[in-house]
């Protein structure tokens, strides 16, 4: 179950937060997963329970640095307000801070950061050049995988800019 994962530590990704959605408004249940790896790279995994067998990756764009979530909430009331039309759809939706950089922490943000020559700055750069698309990749099929006990039959990207340049190279890299 959804609860069941949280604090669950798949490969070097610690899950730090779950959240179950119930179907509402127009809108599918689905299991909301964040995660964490070392040294600033976040994930989450949007897992719904009329998954379709397909995967959605969204990228981000410049420096990247925060996650571009399938849902808006209301600030005050947690209520979902906006979602993904590939959650919607019945994808499992995910999606990083792609750098491995976070913007809310200015001694974690890029592009200081990666300049800053400690290992953790070495590997935000190497997370914000390819490093963090496999990681991201790896999660969410297994993620996917503890829910349904299969993997994706398909997966797609989308993304501009930074995102754009990470599509190019999950292209280029993973043709399944």
């Amino acid at each position: 179950t959804c609860a069941n994962l949280n604090g669950a530590i798949l490969d070097d990704v610690t899950i730090t937060a779950t959240k179950w959605y119930e179907a509402s408004g127009g809108n599918p249940a689905f299991c909301q997963v964040n995660a964490t790896r070392a040294p600033y790279l976040d994930m989450e995994v949007d897992v719904p329970a009329g998954w379709s067998g397909r995967l959605w990756q969204q990228g981000g764009g410049g420096l990247d640095g925060k996650i571009t979530s399938a849902i808006t909430t209301d600030a005050t009331t947690g209520a979902i307000t906006s979602m993904s039309i590939a959650l919607k759809d019945g994808l499992a939706v995910y999606a990083a801070s792609n750098g491995g950089n976070r913007s809310a922490v200015p001694a974690e943000a890029a592009p200081l950061v990666w300049a800053n020559g400690t290992p953790e700055g070495v590997a935000s750069a190497k997370d914000y050049a390819w490093a963090a698309l496999s990681t991201t990749r790896e999660f969410a099929v297994a993620v996917i995988k503890k829910f349904y006990g299969i993997s994706p039959r398909y997966r797609y990207f989308n993304g501009c800019s930074n995102g754009g340049r990470n599509a190019y190279m999950a292209a280029d890299r993973w043709t399944e």
